[in-house]
């Protein structure tokens, strides 16, 4: 028997496509109804007089209308709202019992309210009862049906079956014809003893474009990958036809260091950053890099991998770096080109030479002319073949090909094609979904703009069309669409202005949904955090570009005069993308980085006169100069949205502004400020028994407690901590109350009660997957265990290294490496002891900490030692 899901430990996010959701609902409330015959009403565009789903409860009829809303971007459902749709339901026939109004947003009181007065209402006139269900109710609901939920999680919640790897990033291969001569004279090289010991295996492709290098540098990686354990792909957008900026080699080397330390926090410094990838490399053993249309050779010197990789780079240029093998890459030969054709399209034989001709040899221009004579099969080659005449007249090879596939779609098809061009980077079909689909603007409901996706069987069928006519790629392992170069130039010139803004609109609004589901995946904690963190990298560029759309948009005078409604929309996505990705920018952004956009966000919610979402970016603000240790700015952030909480009423905010200020106060020393906001916190969280936040407060006072070297105080408060978080089932709270106390009992002397607090919470934190207070409980532990066991300390500590660097905390990093420094000291082991002490050092001068001064005075005494031993 199947046991129930804890819905207040676990809660997935909602679908994201209006279809998907309806279709969750029918698949819930068969079961809630048990009735088996339960269906949808008709389907979309049709007239539903308010209904989605309907069916019988005990013999009564019941009906459900589904409404996609998250409570920030898409809003949530409204009274008036509520209002039209009980109104709508009243014209169903038969007539209901009850009608619910089913959302993916999130629970409104005022909404709870009008439906009760709504039912009394009813009850009158003898009609059905309304009931609105929240993703709060419905999560829940599906949580106490563990049969059904593990029948329908691989349909609704593809993600946590995905099994990507990210050390294994290859483009599917694709057909390659002609370069037979080539690649095995390539592999020839690329199999023969090196003439010098360690030589790098460093390989340039260059010609000209749609000439086929990537395909042909894909299928050479393909010959060679079984010899590495890793396989990474970048396009470097060298020579960009989407004029995007080239992606920079920093960008790659995070990738890389990522996908084999998903949880590592990068160094700023780009030095220290380089170092870190080729040690990385090094250390992984045999890599392969395939460095995808680059400017030139410059632009990846810093990238240029350890012998023990394999490098192969593309470009329109030649390498002038000596050490690469270079092979050019040119058109394919006539008879090559001829057969290619034959085998792509035997329809077209009689016809091969001279389209081949036409198409100037080019594999690119080739496969696609391939495609759109296959698909039309109902008309015959030589009508396609005059009209690509006529094109090549005015038009190069490539172009006038596909000028004649644009020509031969229908209206509504060339519209969906060209608007493709707003992905700067690969997309699976919810995203064409979204873009593809329809604005609505809504005068009545403050001059919102809502995104209807379009329907997911219309957006299958139109984007297997473009697959057939191979105007789109298609990559079957990762179930994600691409477009060339080229294609994206040609449809991105087709867009006019509106249609352009429009598309993007779309898209970046789809992204930040997508931003705000990984983020709930985060905030469940365990093995949730590493998949949301994957999903964000797997749509990394997507999300950037979206955000960064939203962005410029906001910031363009010229875009908020042409249309106001618009500019409104955007100035919420522009506030809503800090909110939703506030936990995974933690790990993926650098501190400066979220700075600039969360300044950004708070002007824009400023604008939109959003007092919830003002404070929600002054706290991030103030978090990230928090970690930048710049807490007097901190502060002066967390007071901002101590004082916006309270004048909005805002209780949840203005108790976690407290305990910011508390922490902050305690930072740079005030305790008495500290002891202040941490009484008036915890008094707030008493009085609305808020139990969870009250042992929160009760942590923060033990911290202060701690700093005043008043331990036995400390302890009492900590332990009062730790019975609330075991009350409340918060193993969080429970683990950081454990680490505290053991701590506080260290400090008084009490090995025996501090190991036995820190055992307790190392076990909680590897229930937890929190690699962070792993790393400090080692670390406290080896500090305990270094006067009387030094080696055992030592273990320790190395073990907390490798948590701290996995977790990417950098204050962490250099306190153990100081506590190293330290127990090498104690060995009579000065170089050791250097080594660690001087890398301590260095973080904490680049982070301007205060405990730079005890490693200088460490690091003197090891001066004194060395001396001593000479």
């Amino acid at each position: 028997m199947k046991t129930a899901i804890n819905a207040d430990i676990v809660e997935l996010p909602p679908p994201s496509h209006p279809e998907i959701f309806e279709s969750l609902c029918l698949d819930l409330w068969k079961d809630v109804w048990k009735d088996l015959g339960a269906q949808k009403n008709g389907r979309r565009g049709q007239k539903q007089d308010g209904v989605d789903i309907f069916g019988k409860s005990d013999g009564k009829w019941e009906g459900v209308q589904c409404k996609q809303k998250d409570g920030l971007l898409w809003k949530t459902i409204s009274i008036a709202e509520l209002e039209k749709e009980v109104q709508a339901a009243l014209q169903f026939h038969p007539p209901l019992n009850k009608f619910i109004l089913a959302t993916t947003g999130v629970r409104d009181n005022e909404v709870q309210k009008r439906a009760r007065l709504l039912t009394e209402e009813h009850k009158a006139k003898n009609l059905f009862t309304v009931e609105v269900w929240s993703w709060r109710e419905i999560w829940p609901e599906l949580c106490r049906r563990p049969q059904l939920f593990q029948s329908i999680r691989s349909q609704y919640w593809q993600f946590l079956d995905t099994h990507t790897h990210p050390l294994h990033q290859l483009p599917p291969t694709t057909l390659l014809i002609g370069r037979d001569d080539e690649l095995k004279h390539l592999n020839d090289l690329f199999c023969a003893q090196p003439a010098v010991p360690y030589a790098p295996k460093w390989y340039g492709l260059h010609g000209m474009a749609g000439v086929g290098k990537t395909a042909f540098a894909i299928a050479f990686a393909y010959h060679a990958k079984e010899q590495y354990i890793a396989q990474f792909y970048f396009d470097m957008r060298g020579a960009d036809l989407q004029n995007r900026k080239p992606l920079e080699a920093i960008d790659v080397m995070r990738s890389v260091i990522r996908a084999f330390h998903p949880l590592v926090s990068m160094p700023d410094c780009v030095n220290e950053l380089t170092a870190l990838y080729r040690s990385v490399l090094h250390d992984a053993g045999q890599t392969m890099l395939v460095l995808d249309n680059i400017s030139d050779d410059g632009q990846i010197a810093p990238l240029l991998p350890p012998p023990n990789c394999l490098l192969i780079a593309t470009s329109r240029r030649k390498f002038s770096n000596p050490a690469f093998v270079e092979v050019k890459i040119d058109c394919l030969c006539p008879e090559k080109s001829e057969e290619l054709l034959v085998k792509l399209a035997p329809r077209l034989l009689g016809y091969e030479k001279e389209v081949a001709a036409l198409c100037g040899y080019l594999p690119l221009a080739l496969t696609v002319f391939a495609g759109v004579a296959n698909a039309h099969s109902i008309i015959h080659p030589k009508q396609i073949v005059g009209s690509f005449r006529e094109k090549r007249l005015k038009l190069v090879a490539v172009e006038a090909v596909f000028q004649v596939s644009y020509d031969l779609l229908s209206v509504a098809l060339r519209h969906r094609w060209c608007s493709l061009a707003v992905f700067p980077a690969d997309f699976e079909l919810l995203a064409v979904s979204a873009v593809w689909g329809k604005l609505v603007r809504q005068p009545n409901l403050e001059g919102q703009i809502e995104l209807r996706a379009a329907a997911l069987a219309e957006t299958q069928v139109d984007l297997q069309i473009l697959v057939n006519y191979n105007l789109v790629a298609w990559n079957n392992d990762l179930r994600r669409f691409h477009l060339h170069d080229l294609i994206h130039q040609f449809c991105g010139n087709k867009l006019t202005d509106f249609e352009r803004v429009e598309g993007q609109y779309c898209y970046s609004a789809h992204f930040c949904d997508v931003l705000n589901r990984a983020n709930a995946l985060f905030k469940m904690g365990g093995a949730y955090t590493e998949l949301a963190l994957k999903i964000f990298d797997s749509e990394v560029k997507n999300i950037g570009s979206g955000h960064g759309w939203a962005i410029d948009g906001f910031n363009s005078v010229d875009f908020s005069r042409r249309d106001s409604q618009m500019r409104k929309a955007v100035a919420i996505l522009c506030s809503a993308y800090p909110i939703y990705g506030a936990n995974l920018f933690k790990f993926r952004l650098l501190p400066k980085v979220r700075l600039h956009i969360n300044d950004i966000a708070l002007r824009a919610s400023e604008e939109l006169g959003d007092l919830k979402a003002q404070v929600s970016h002054l706290s991030n603000l103030g978090q990230a100069y928090v970690y930048l240790s710049e807490p007097k700015k901190a502060i002066n952030c967390f007071n901002s949205a101590l004082k916006i909480a309270r004048a909005s009423g805002n209780f949840a905010s203005e108790c976690n502004a407290l305990g910011n200020l508390a922490s902050a106060s305690i930072m740079v020393g005030d305790i008495e400020a500290a002891l202040s906001f941490c009484i008036l916190e915890l008094a707030l969280r008493k009085n609305s028994k808020d139990r969870k936040g009250e042992g929160l407060a009760l942590g923060t006072m033990g911290a202060i407690c701690q700093e005043c070297q008043k331990f036995d105080d400390a302890i009492a408060y900590f332990a009062q901590q730790r019975q609330i978080a075991v009350e409340m089932k918060d193993l969080e709270s429970e683990c950081t109350a454990s680490i505290n106390m053991g701590t506080a009992f260290g400090k008084l002397g009490n090995k025996i009660k501090a190991v036995e607090n820190l055992e307790h919470a190392l076990l909680i934190a590897g229930q937890l997957r929190d690699l962070n207070s792993q790393g400090s409980i080692l670390n406290n532990l080896g500090t305990i265990a270094a006067p009387l066991e030094p080696e055992r300390a030592i273990k320790h500590f190395k073990d907390a290294m490798e948590k701290k660097e996995s977790a990417g905390d950098l204050l962490g990093i250099a306190s153990t490496k100081l506590n190293l420094g330290r127990v090498y000291l104690q060995l009579g082991d000065p170089v050791s002891a250097r080594f660690h002490a001087s890398a301590a050092l260095r973080i904490y001068e680049e982070l301007n900490d205060s405990q730079a001064e005890k490693v200088i005075d460490l690091l003197a005494k090891l001066e004194k030692v060395a001396r001593a031993f000479q």
